[in-house]
């Protein structure tokens, strides 16, 4: 009886240590549609990004932004808020649609650039 409840005890542990980590979420760098990114509220979350952002041009001041190498971190200063957020990054331009939540926020958001369409092939002689 005891063993039973030692192993349920570690098991627990084990899934509340678990969920203590931050969460990453990958996503390809969106062009056309702006991707959700979910802020907590009174928290703050990073972004980050394959090189650093030349320029972003965030909507509404309902976000704290703070710019660190290749990383956006950003906090949510109003309940309910949103915004636009648009990065843009050597030739390309990401955009996103910046909400503030209560619960299951994003951690950290990795972008990746997408997969190119072309590619350029060279013949040797």
């Amino acid at each position: 009886m005891k063993i039973n409840k030692f192993i349920f005890m570690a098991f627990s542990l084990l899934l509340c240590s678990k969920s203590a980590f931050a969460k990453a979420r990958y996503i390809t760098c969106p062009e056309k549609y702006p991707a959700t990114i979910r802020v907590p509220l009174g928290d703050a979350m990073i972004m980050e990004f394959p090189e650093k952002p030349k320029h972003s041009l965030p909507g509404k001041n309902a976000f704290d932004f703070q710019y660190i190498g290749k990383d956006i971190g950003i906090k949510s200063l109003r309940e309910n808020s949103k915004a636009n957020l648009f990065v843009y990054l050597g030739k390309k331009r990401c955009a996103f649609k910046l909400i503030s939540v209560s619960g299951r926020a994003d951690d950290i958001v990795v972008i990746k650039y997408p997969k190119e369409k072309f590619v350029e092939v060279k013949y040797v002689k």
